[in-house]
């Protein structure tokens, strides 16, 4: 895990591509080299690469190129099972909001700790610990400006870093959350303001919680009923949310000491990312993250 680091970062500008290395120093004096490529114009992605246990780890950054004050928030943005992290910034566009948006890849389609990916959870942690420490010494950003957004597998590695690495997002949203026993079990974390969205009919991740077979196991993922009571528990609400019940969308907004806890439970039998009807799920990311659209 990245604890401590000192960077630098040297940019060469020779007509419209920009080409920028920077390097990292970690406590054992390893030093550890970014490699940014640009994409196209400002507000265009930019991929950037850091190796990870030996792997190159790859994400996509949106951001102009006066971000580097502090003066914005980060959001990290997960995509699901089987999608990546550019077809997660089309489906999306979070991109077009106040905030630099930061989309990682994971290997193969997909992320820790799930039971297609259990082999990796270290692995997984440990690029997030990068992209932390990179965002905080390329933008000048504390960690209470950075937080997370993730759809199906993707939201529940977006839980289970809220879990393992407590206070490195200062909230959290979940879209059709893929939330794996692995993913809460020995949580850490000590309160995280937290949106949960998920379809009441949904397909794929069901509502009422589910199991998979593989490689002769049994592995389980949780209801929402159940999420959402571990997380009042963590941030100290109320047993029973307020609850705002209409023909599509129900929405319960628990009163809480340490954090906020909402969710949003749509009449849809989707497990996309949703979009403008009954609710829309960038709007509603962006509204509990406190971030104006700018699209």
């Amino acid at each position: 895990m990245l604890q401590k680091t000192l960077a630098t970062v040297v940019a060469i500008v020779l007509g419209s591509t920009v080409v920028s290395c920077a390097k990292v120093e970690e406590l054992d004096k390893a030093e550890i080299p970014f490699t940014i490529s640009s994409m196209g114009p400002i507000r265009t992605a930019e991929h950037v690469t850091v190796p990870v246990r030996g792997v190159e780890r790859e994400f996509y950054v949106y951001a102009s190129p006066e971000a580097s004050n502090g003066d914005l928030p980060v959001i990290f943005a997960f995509h699901g099972r089987g999608s990546s992290a550019q077809s997660f910034a089309n489906a999306t566009g979070l991109h077009e909001s106040q905030a630099i948006v930061i989309y990682p890849e994971g290997i193969e389609q997909s992320w820790a700790p799930a039971y297609y990916r259990q082999d990796h959870q270290g692995d997984d942690l440990a690029f997030m610990d990068a992209l932390s420490t990179w965002a905080q010494e390329t933008y000048g950003v504390e960690q209470d400006q950075m937080m997370a957004t993730g759809h199906s597998n993707g939201g529940g590695f977006v839980r289970y870093v809220s879990c393992q690495r407590p206070g490195m997002f200062s909230a959290i949203t979940t879209m059709s959350g893929a939330m794996y026993e692995e993913v809460v079990e020995d949580c850490h974390d000590p309160g995280t303001d937290y949106l949960n969205i998920h379809a009441a009919h949904d397909p794929v991740v069901e509502y009422e919680g589910d199991t998979r077979r593989s490689g002769g196991k049994t592995y389980s993922y949780l209801a929402v009923p159940d999420v959402l009571e571990q997380a009042a528990e963590l941030n100290e609400c109320d047993v029973a949310p307020a609850i705002d019940a209409e023909a599509t969308v129900q929405r319960e907004v628990y009163a809480c000491e340490t954090a906020r806890l909402e969710h949003v439970k749509v009449a849809s039998n989707s497990h996309s990312w949703l979009h403008k009807t009954p609710v829309d799920s960038t709007t509603e990311t962006l509204e509990f993250f406190d971030i104006d659209y700018s699209g």
